[in-house]
């Protein structure tokens, strides 16, 4: 039996030992912190709200203009049978009827289809590879559409191409949430999606251009329209696959630190509308019954309808 003297003198040992682990733990803790899964960070510094708006800019420049030029691309190449149309393509593929109109038709199909089942993919691959490889394959589809010889082949194209592009911009607004707060994102995908009117600016003169190429190599000015503008978006697509970062922990055109602060920032950006919860189908109830859901896609549709209508009949 122990006296009252050694259990005192015990529990005194124990509790020294268990504040001791407890110590040397905080200790760890307090110096490094693991955010974003790989990589082990030190904890987030103090930034003053001017080195907060550089850090936050530095970010800009290196995503914003090679993701708003994928997305110029993509709407450049969806778009531009509108131009290849009036440098022949109606008359050599013989496209009577309502055939043009199918033709249009069958890129949205396969691009509206398969919008969430590519952004499932993004989730399982890396960003810096999913974006620059889908977008490599639509430019060559592109230009191989700038050689289709027959109505059916010219279809099967523009199904294609819709399967291509569909992971484009579902994707980036994705991986835009992965580096900006909430309060901050509005901003970025108001100009990631800008781009698409800098390639309705454009996209006619181009167009004008390219068709002075009509008869060269035996091919009409359609044609090269498709092979020139498919060509240029390969080549995007493989500058992006050395410019686009896959997460903030990451980044090495970062500091340790900085990458530190923009973890952090993202983590506990929605702490106070629970961060922790879990996805429950009772969310997707909720989205898909919610008035203003249905009015913000009404208000896009009735400005997109116009704008394609633009783009693929006029003049």
């Amino acid at each position: 039996m122990m006296s009252t003297g050694e259990k005192a003198e015990t529990k005194t040992s124990l509790e020294k030992a268990s504040d001791s682990q407890l110590a040397a733990q905080s200790t760890v803790d307090s110096e490094h912190f693991d955010f974003g899964g790989e990589s082990t960070l030190p904890p987030p510094p103090t930034l003053t709200a001017e080195e907060e708006r550089k850090l936050w800019q530095k970010i800009d420049l290196r995503l914003m203009p090679i993701l708003s030029l994928l997305y110029l691309s993509s709407f450049l190449d969806r778009g531009n049978i509108g131009n290849a149309r009036l440098q022949g393509l109606e008359t050599q593929l013989d496209l009577t009827g309502n055939k043009y109109n199918i033709a249009l038709t069958m890129f949205f199909i396969p691009y509206c289809i398969f919008e969430t089942p590519a952004n499932m993919v993004l989730k399982r691959l890396l960003p810096s590879r999913w974006l620059p490889g889908i977008t490599v394959v639509w430019g060559i589809i592109m230009t191989l559409m700038g050689l289709v010889k027959t109505y059916p082949q010219l279809v099967g194209a523009r199904i294609c191409l819709g399967v291509a592009e569909a992971g484009l911009f579902p994707g980036v607004a994705y991986y835009l949430t992965l580096w900006y707060p909430r309060h901050m994102l509005q901003w970025r995908i108001g100009l990631f999606f800008g781009a698409a009117s800098l390639a309705g600016a454009f996209s006619g003169a181009l167009a004008y251009g390219i068709s002075f190429m009509s008869g060269t190599r035996g091919l009409l000015g359609w044609s090269w329209i498709f092979i020139l503008e498919g060509i240029a978006t390969v080549v995007v697509g493989f500058v992006a696959f050395f410019v686009i970062v896959d997460f903030p922990a990451k980044a090495d055109f970062l500091t340790p630190e900085q990458r530190a602060f923009v973890v952090w920032r993202k983590k506990y950006d929605n702490s106070s509308v629970g961060e922790e919860e879990h996805f429950e189908y009772r969310h997707l109830v909720e989205a898909l019954t919610d008035w203003q859901v249905w009015m913000h896609m009404s208000i896009y549709m009735s400005i997109i309808t116009n704008l394609y209508g633009i783009t693929l009949f006029l003049p």
